[in-house]
């Protein structure tokens, strides 16, 4: 279930969280009511998991001039977590925004057919309230110029997965994180299935830009299914200017 960390930042409790998916990780999400969690490793960053040149220099400044033991620092001298490490860390990213965004459809949408899912913060930590076994954390990520800033606290695992470079800062990032693998929970190569209440989670459903009607029609059909009423709507793009 959701845990508190010292290290996740938390924005207000009824910030508004989105997820974009294709068509197929909508239909998984409700099937299986679970969230996808993708490896660290599998994530498309190359900078997943890395430390900014700054920190390299500093903690490497420090053992050149025998200022800071050698042995304990080891694993960061490469500057980046082990690909042990990012293969045992499990990501489940989402966007901060009031409003659904055209430029984040695009990015994670490369077909007619997809949706969003929608929801209030409070409601995503919640919903991990009966997989008791798991320990979710979640909190927002700051963006940094890797080249000319860095980040306190590098020894804590979390840090390098709550920073981004700000190249991704339209992403607006809030991440769930677990290091937890549990060999019972389904899985593939790229990442592991945490089973959800869909009716803790979900407040709206809202399809893509000129989204089929067979789409909408399927995506509603399999929601009153699960009890989970009519939340599903068009997207306030394909609105017309009344005025």
């Amino acid at each position: 279930m959701y845990k508190d960390h010292q290290f996740f930042q938390q924005p207000s409790p009824d910030t508004i969280i989105w997820r974009y998916l294709n068509k197929q990780k909508i239909f998984s999400l409700i099937e299986k009511e679970a969230l996808f969690f993708s490896k660290a490793s599998s994530l498309k960053d190359p900078f997943e998991g890395r430390y900014p040149l700054p920190y390299k220099r500093i903690v490497m400044g420090g053992i050149d001039r025998g200022a800071i033991d050698r042995s304990p620092i080891d694993r960061f001298s490469r500057n980046y977590i082990s690909e042990d490490t990012k293969n045992s860390t499990f990501i489940c990213c989402f966007s901060m925004t009031d409003h659904e965004s055209d430029i984040l459809w695009k990015a994670y949408l490369q077909e007619t057919d997809g949706a969003a899912i929608q929801f209030q913060l409070n409601r995503l930590k919640t919903c991990f309230n009966n997989a008791e076994n798991e320990e979710i954390y979640i909190g927002k990520v700051n963006y940094l110029d890797y080249k000319s800033e860095s980040f306190d606290h590098g020894s804590n695992l979390f840090i390098p997965f709550l920073h981004k470079r700000v190249e991704y800062t339209q992403e607006n990032e809030i991440r769930g994180i677990t290091i937890r693998f549990l060999e019972n929970r389904e899985k593939n190569e790229n990442g592991v299935f945490i089973p959800i209440s869909l009716q803790n989670l979900l407040e709206k459903i809202v399809l893509s830009p000129n989204a089929s009607k067979d789409f909408e029609e399927k995506i509603t059909s399999l929601c009153l299914e699960k009890g989970l009423g009519n939340i599903v709507i068009r997207s306030s793009l394909e609105d017309k200017p009344k005025w």
